[in-house]
């Protein structure tokens, strides 16, 4: 699966299938607050999240904006893709399950709840969920080998 990522509006992306992060910038940091999936495309999930869940899903700090990246499924030739296949669902539900993950790190308070308890759940000592006086020389040794 090749990706797209846009944080600016683009029409070609609205007819598109993939997956998408909310996220706010506060203080100098980029804080998701939601990641979700469609194969309905963009503009329309995207416009189902913002009609009626955004009073509720989105109160972290209301003087911010809210901005949106896309990553969309793509053509061979980098056009995005209308029409998910199975092949291509199967690909974007492990996306998903990986980039609430990544998101939950940087936010405790990610409105997920799909896959969020699995992910609280999961303990590597000194990695995820475990405070550093658990750390060990494997754990130490995993973390640095994850570092950027």
């Amino acid at each position: 699966m090749s990706a797209e990522m846009k944080e600016r509006n683009e029409p070609a992306l609205e007819n598109a299938d993939g997956i998408y992060v909310f996220f706010q910038k506060i203080g100098g940091r980029l804080v998701p607050l939601y990641v979700g999936q469609t194969s309905a495309h963009f503009g329309v999930r995207v416009a189902e999240h913002m009609n009626k869940e955004r009073t509720e899903m989105f109160k972290l700090d209301k003087k911010k904006d809210i901005h949106l990246l896309l990553i969309a499924l793509s053509t061979p030739s980098g056009k995005p893709k209308r029409k998910a296949s199975k092949t291509d669902m199967k690909t974007l539900d492990k996306l998903e399950f990986m980039l609430i993950g990544a998101c939950l790190l940087k936010n405790q308070d990610l409105r997920n709840k799909q896959f969020k308890k699995f992910h609280e759940s999961l303990t590597v000592p000194g990695f995820t969920n475990s405070d550093s006086k658990d750390s060990n020389a494997a754990s130490r040794a995993l973390r640095a080998l994850l570092k950027k």
